[in-house]
Parts: structure tokens; sequence; C-alpha cells
């Protein structure tokens, strides 16, 4: 929720159109590499509103986009997205169409002499390009080029250790800002035959020029840029660049000129600071306006002053006996002065309201909000664009305020009922767009009724929008249409000597046409090219209109919400993914403070969310109300609830369509208690449990963690593979994977939990094996062996038990429960390995032995028992025992899920003699 709407300075004079565009289908959303493995491939099949969003890599390739309407950006930004051109004589990306966006990509590896670049437009319009990281290309270009291109917006993004920034060759009514610029070797900004562009806010350091404008590049405005550390020249007026606008810029230690214009005249530079340059300035044949085209109202050290204001010099000797921050004598400038120096930088000046200086629309890029997101479905295609300046709202004389493209803005403040809005790309200027004619007459609403409308709420805004009127009932912020224009009244201002009273776009030309007042007519007119007057003045922001609604969210300060819908869509203030939904912010309770409102313009069928997210000044004590009504049904969902007491989970609403039900419990999750302690606990309530049982587990379900906003009682019960009631149960699994439900009611509405709990068996049989002496005679014995295998969860485990024979003997034998197994040993008889089972004459004197023939002792025995054994192996000392070598026992089991549990047992030999 925001606290104040965002604004800008009103700027009058040439403002750009931005054209209509109209889908004709629900949007895809298209995913690299899953859906194709290269963006390339992606654009191919990509139909015009898609979305295509690359994952992390690394993507060799150059990139073709040639289909208007599409969205190509990266899912984690430039950091994580990287575009290595695979053919480094050509662009990494080329864009031949209209409305294109491509956002959040590292671009590089370019390396020609060629006229190639990181991101090139050719011959396009309404693009977007934003938040890349265009670096280490050398090429003869710069990271960006628009060439023969307009109504773009580059902003956000990081251009280096290129040859140039961003160039411009033929290009107009673009918006370049934000940007960080740096270490380029040639400009940082280069502007060729371009006009009608505004550069501001960028900051450009350690390039050879900051900015340049050459060859007839007129009418642009430079502004609230910070150009520090150029080896040449902070900014370069070159050849003939006319009619632009320098001000509030920081030009800071160039080597050479902080400002140089050579052949360039009629331009107004005023309002920046030049520090600390080699030349603070240079002026070759050229004269130009100095300071401030208007006297204008400011604050200096506390006191208020109106004069002509011009600009900072560094070096500016001149002293102010007035005291009102302005230099007695002029700085000098070749041929030309600035008339009014500064004794100390702009920002010491307070300005109580800014010049108007020539503008283009605020923030063109607004255009691309509408174009090509997910939101524009089924019933919605109608999502045109106006014009700028008409998407504006007046806020006071020097100032208006941006209502953004949104569907519905609530934040316009003039509206008269709850739900009504104020003007925006959706209502009046959509269809004034579509040809508004009036000639020398009024529109009548006869006319109006054949406008090509493509949706009824823009009907609405047309039936509430078109009562002429007069001059004398003009209010600022009203809005008059001229064969197929749209301007703005804001009121009397001065330009350039010149009182004008209106803005409003202008047709792709360099001449600037201006809308004002005629003194000698009753009716506003527009001056255009051909001195014919045509206009019709109608009522805007005063007249408003209700947006198609069969629903709304209200929530009272201080929290957002988010929503997300049956289809998984989602809206916040900054996410607008559903068709129909729109996110508005306004003082609904009268209390001073903005609260939020969704109107929802369909009630789709299923389940919605509502996440309850607190402000991040919002304080412990403080509450919240929300509600939601659809079809004349208002359920309320918490009423003055705590902010300490914001639930974890989202409030639930049951939508027909037609009727909705609700779900204030808005924390019916489950917490599991389970003795053992869960090996795995994953999200949304998936648990793997040991068992501890001999086929299951007993475990605990405890659901206190349920939460009823209103502090209802609840009633709890158990279903699936457990029923029961009450808040906990104790219940018994089986050894498999369970799905447990818990619905939690106060006695009218409920919530449900589900569960999934795997009982698993990971634990290995324990297992015990020994060799146990038998005394026989003098240096003869026997070994007993013993071994056994116990699992909680099956009572006879397999089990296999192998005597591993020394290193000399072989082979290995293995014993299974209940057979004999019959032991050929290999003897070392004098040094030479003689094969058994019994050598001849090596055992002579030995023919029996306990009772047991010397047949009868090749053969070892295991009791048939389930899970224990037991079997003698007769040794001769000197024999089988030889310099260490003696069996081993290795014993394994395995039980019913597979767990293996093995030990290994060693003979404890008898000291000879015994």
């Amino acid at each position: 929720m925001s606290k104040k709407g965002d604004s800008i300075k009103l700027l009058a004079g040439i403002l750009s159109i931005l054209l209509l565009w109209n889908t004709t289908g629900e949007a895809a959303t298209i995913y690299v590499p899953d859906d194709y493995a290269t963006i390339q491939q992606a654009v191919n099949a990509a139909n015009p509103g898609d979305q295509i969003i690359v994952r992390d890599g690394t993507y060799a390739e150059n990139v073709d986009v040639n289909k208007d309407h599409l969205t190509i950006r990266s899912e984690n930004g430039a950091e994580a997205t990287i575009v290595q051109a695979a053919n480094f004589g050509d662009h990494a990306f080329e864009v031949t169409a209209d409305y294109v966006n491509i956002s959040g990509f590292k671009v590089k590896g370019i390396t020609t002499e060629y006229l190639i670049a990181g991101i090139y437009l050719n011959n396009t319009s309404y693009c977007n390009i934003s938040d890349n990281n265009i670096s280490s290309n050398y090429v003869f270009w710069g990271g960006i080029v628009l060439d023969n291109s307009s109504n773009t917006v580059i902003c956000n993004n990081n251009a280096s250790d290129n040859l140039d920034g961003i160039d411009l060759y033929s290009s107009s009514n673009n918006i370049i800002r934000d940007n960080n610029i740096s270490t380029n070797n040639g400009y940082g900004i280069y502007l060729n035959g371009s006009s009608n562009n505004n550069i501001g806010d960028n900051i450009i350091l350690n390039n050879a020029y900051s900015i340049c404008l050459h060859l007839s590049s007129n009418s642009n405005i430079v502004r609230n840029n910070n150009l520090s550390t150029n080896t040449a020249y902070g900014i370069y007026l070159w050849v003939s660049s006319s009619n632009n606008t320098i001000i509030n810029n920081n030009i800071l230690n160039s080597c050479n000129s902080g400002i140089c214009l050579y052949n360039s005249s009629n331009n107004n530079i005023y309002l920046n600071n030049f520090i600390n340059n080699n030349y603070n300035v240079y002026s070759y044949s050229s004269t130009n306006l100095w300071n401030s085209p208007d006297e204008i109202d400011y604050t200096y050290e506390g006191d208020t002053y109106t004069s002509y204001l011009g600009n900072y010099w560094g070096d500016y000797a001149g002293t102010d006996a007035h005291g009102d921050g302005i230099g007695d004598i002029p700085y000098s400038i070749d041929s030309d002065q600035d008339e009014h120096p500064l004794m100390m930088p702009f920002e010491n000046y307070e300005i109580g309201g800014e010049p108007p200086v020539p503008t283009l629309p605020i923030e063109a890029e607004l255009a691309t909000e509408v174009i090509g997101v997910s939101y524009l479905g089924d019933g919605w295609t109608w999502g045109g664009k106006g014009y700028d300046c008409c998407l504006q709202r007046f806020g006071s004389s020097d100032e208006i305020r941006t209502s953004g493209y949104c569907y519905y803005d609530g934040r316009i403040d003039r509206c008269n009922t709850d739900e009504a809005t104020g003007l925006d790309c959706s209502g009046l200027i959509f269809w004034a767009y579509n040809r508004a004619h009036c000639g020398d007459e009024k529109l009548t609403g006869e006319d109006f009724a054949n406008l090509p409308l493509l949706y009824e709420g823009a009907r609405g805004q047309r039936d509430y929008n078109t009562e002429p009127i007069t001059k004398g009932e003009l209010e600022s912020g009203d809005l008059l249409f001229f064969d197929g224009h749209v301007a703005m009244y804001i009121g009397p201002f001065s330009y350039q000597g010149k009182e004008y009273n209106t803005i409003h776009a202008s047709g792709f030309t360099e001449t600037i046409t201006t809308a004002s007042y005629d003194p000698d007519s009753e009716e506003l007119v527009t001056v255009k090219p051909t001195g014919e007057p045509q206009s019709l003045a109608v009522k805007g922001y005063g007249r408003v209109t209700e947006p198609r609604k069969e629903g709304e969210i209200r929530v009272e300060s201080p929290v957002d919400v988010r929503v997300t819908d049956p289809d998984g869509l989602t809206l916040t203030r900054q996410i607008r993914e559903v068709p129909g939904m729109e996110y508005q912010v306004r003082d609904i309770d009268e209390d001073g403070e903005l609260d939020d409102i969704v109107i929802m313009g369909e009630i789709k069928i299923g389940d919605y969310s509502i996440e309850v997210i607190p402000e991040v000044d919002a304080l412990p004590t403080d509450t919240y109300t929300l509600k939601v009504t659809a079809n004349g049904t208002t359920i309320i969902l918490a009423e003055n609830v705590p902010i300490n007491d914001v639930p974890d989970g989202p409030y639930q609403i049951e939508s027909s369509g037609t009727e909705i039900n609700a779900a204030p419990i808005a924390n019916a999750e489950v917490e599991v208690q389970v003795q053992p302690t869960p090996l795995i606990e994953e999200p949304d309530d998936n648990y793997i449990i040991e068992a501890n049982t001999s086929n299951g587990a007993n475990i605990t379900l405890d659901a206190t963690a349920s939460y009823d906003p209103e502090g209802d009682p609840l009633a709890y019960e158990w279903s699936g593979a457990v029923t029961g009631v009450g808040v906990t149960l104790e219940a018994y699994l089986t050894l498999d994977e369970h799905q447990i439900d818990l619905t939690v009611g106060d006695g009218s509405l409920t919530a449900t939990d589900v569960l999934d709990i795997a009982i698993q068996d990971t634990l290995p049989p324990e297992v015990t094996a020994e060799f146990v002496p038998v005394e026989v005679e003098e240096n003869e014995g026997l070994f007993g062996i013993n071994f056994s295998a116990n699992d909680i969860c099956d009572s006879n485990p397999d089990i296999v038990a192998v005597i591993l024979l020394p290193e000399l003997i072989d082979p290995q034998v293995e014993f299974q429960v209940g057979e004999k197994v019959k032991l050929e040993y290999d003897f070392l008889e004098n040094g030479v390995l003689v094969k058994g089972p019994y050598p001849e004459g090596l055992w002579e004197e030995i023919q029996v032995l306990g009772g047991l023939t010397v047949e009868q002792a090749q053969y070892v025995y295991i009791e048939p028992a389930e899970n224990i054994g037991n079997a003698e192996i007769w040794y001769k000392e000197g024999v089988l025992i030889i310099e260490g070598f003696y069996p081993l026992l290795e014993v394994s089991a395995i039980d019913a899920s597979g767990n293996i549990g093995n030990v290994t047992a060693e003979p404890e030999l008898m000291p000879e003699g015994e």
C-alpha cells in the first residue's frame, strides 16, 4: 500500500503518441530451456503477446526478434542469465518488431570492427530494454543501439567496457534513464540525428564523452545526470544540434571541457553544476541561452527570491552583493555569457515550482506494463494505449501525477464514489485514439456510438466524458479532443516568452505543435501546422465511471494483500497477473490512512486465497479488517485483528461463480508430533517416520496450531488413513504411505489441511557372530561358530554366513542355515601348496577327533534355527593357522525392507599347548 502517489513535475510541450495495441487471445508463457532449448527457438514458436522466460545459464546464440508484442526476460536476472554471441560478428539481440521487451540478461562476447551491437533495435517502436548488463563488447557501435526507432525505453541497464554505451541513430521520442554507463572507449550516450528524446537520471563515468548530441539532434532533454571523470567532454553538442534543454546535471572532472558546443545554437542550458573540469565550457560558432527561460521562485539561505537562474561554475570568481545566490557579473562563455551565474551548486536553491521545459510524456516505459503481459486474457483484449499526457492527472500548477497503466486507478482522488476511478487507458483515451474526429462541430453522443469500442467499460467512460464545455468551465485536468488527438488543460503557464495552458500529443513529426488558448475565441483551439483550429473540450477527470465489478476485497490499513485466483494467478500492488482484477489504494474508512481494495471484474469458479502482509511500519497492536463482497454477499474474514495475530497461512474463499463461501480459519495447519522424531519433514505437510513396532509406528497428531481469526471455538475431525475427533489423536500406521485429512470448523465454516505420512523401516538388523574355542587335545582344537540376527520389523530376516579363509586357502565357503557345506582346505606342506581335503600322511595320526572321522571332519553343520546358526571347524595348530592366517566369519542379514546389517568375527587363538 502506497502512502503517497508517485509524482513528476509538469513539463509542457511536445508529447509523443502511444499507439493502440490490441491482442487477440490469451498470452502464453514459454520457458527456456524447458519448452525450447534456445531463446531463438522460443521466439520462433511464440505468438504476439507471449512471454518467454529464460532460466539461469549461458546461451551461445544470436537472437533475432521479428514478432510484435513479445516479452523476453530472464528468470533470475542478468548475473544468472548470460547471452554469449555465438557469431561474434552479429548482434546478440536484433529486434525488428514493435512492443518487444528484453530484460534481465548479461550480453557479452561480440568482437568485431563492423556495425554490430549487443542489443540492436532497427525500425521499431514501443520497446523496452531494461535491467540488462551489456559489457565487454568490442564493437564499432554501442552496447545498445537504436536505429530509426521510436517510443522505446532504455532503463536500469549497465553498459560498460564497450566502444559506446548507448547509441541512437535517427531515433525519436525515446527515454534513456537510470542507466549506469562506464569505462566505454567512446561515448556514454551518443545521439546522431535523433530528436525529442529524454535522457535522465543516468550515471555516466570514465568514458571519453559522457553525452553527445550530433548532426541535428534537436529538442532533446538532458536532465538529472551525473557525468564524471571523462577524458574528453561531459556534454558535447556537435553540428547543428538545437533546441535542446540541459538542466540539473552534475558535470565533474572532465579532462577537456565540461560542455562543448560546436555549431549548435538555440539550446537552453541552466541549473547545472560545472565543477573541476579542465575547461568548464567551450563554445564555437554557437549562441545559446544559459539561464532559465522564465523567472523562478526559489529559496536561498532561508530567504525567498524571484529571478532567472543560470548555472554553477566552479571557476566563477564574481561576488554576490545582494545575497540572492546569483553572481553580480555574468560568466563569460566565448561569444555567449551566463548572465545569472549561481554562487553555489544548484542543489542549494530550493525551487518553489520548477520552470516548464519541453518534455516527452513521462515514463513512456509505462506502456510496456500493459503490452505483452499475461493478464491481458480473454475478455480483456481491449487493453489499448492512449496518450501519455492523458494518463497523468493534474496535481497543481506545476505538477501532474502519473496514475500508471492500470485498468482502474483509485489513486485519483477526485472520484466521487467509492468504486469510481480516474481516466486511464481502458477508458476515454482508448476510444479517443480510435479517431474522435470533430472537424468544425462538436461531437454528439450519436457520433460516439459508432466509434470502435472493444470493451463496455470504455463505452462507460465515453458516456461520462462527452459533455461539451466552454473555456470558462474548464478545470485543470480536463481533457480536450481535436482531430485525432487528445490534450489536457492545465491552466496558464509560460514557456520561452509565450503563454500556454494545454499540453497534448503530437504525431511522428519533429514539428512542435502546442495547444494554446486563443484570447479571441470562447473555445480552446490547437494551433496545427496548417493553422486550422479544430477543437472539442470535454470534461475529463471530474467525470468518472465504475469499472466492471462482480466482487471486491477490502482490507483496511495497515496491511497489504496477495490474492491468488483459482487458476494460480497472482495479484499484488506490484504483480498483476489476474485478468479483470485490479488493485487500488485509497482511504476507505476516512481515517487519513490509505487502504487497499481489490476490484474483481470476474468471479471465477474455484478457490481464492488472500494472504495478509503487514506493512513494514505496522505496530503489533495495530489492527486490520478484511472483507470480501460478491454478488451482494459480504463476508467478514477478519475484523479489528491485531497485527500480532496475522495468521501464517492465507484466508480462503470458495466460489461457485455466483456465490462465495469463505473459511475464516486462516491457519488450519496440523503440527505432527511423533516418536521417534520424523526422519524427514518436507514442505506441504509431508513426513517420513521411522517404524517403531514390528509392523509400523505409533504416532501423535496435534492440531493445536489451528486458528480462527474471530476467536470462535473450533471442532476437529480427522479422516482418511485414521479417523477420530479432537485437537489431538493417537494413531497406529503400518509400513506404507498414508493420507490424513483434518477438517476444522467454527460451527458454520470449515477449513481443511492434508497430511502425507510415510512409515518406513530404515534400520538394519542387529547381527552378532563369534568364534568359540573348544579344547580337544594338545596342539589341536575345535572352533564353534555362533551367529544371530534380530530386526524390529522382520522376525525372520535372511541370513548369510561366510567363512573367509586365509590368503593361501581357497575357496571361501558360504553357510546357509540348515545345510552342510564341505570345506576343502589347501595345506602348506614343506613350503609347497598341496590340494586337500586332507593330504595323505599329513594327519595320519588323527583318525578320529572328538568322535568325528576324518571324512566327517571335512564338513560343518549349522543347526536349522530361524535366525541362529552354529557350526564346528577343526583346526590343527601350525597347519591351518600358519603365520597368522586364520579363518574369518562374516555374517550378513537383510530384512523385508531391504536394510542390511553385517558383522565380522575372528577366532581368538588358543595358546599352543593348551
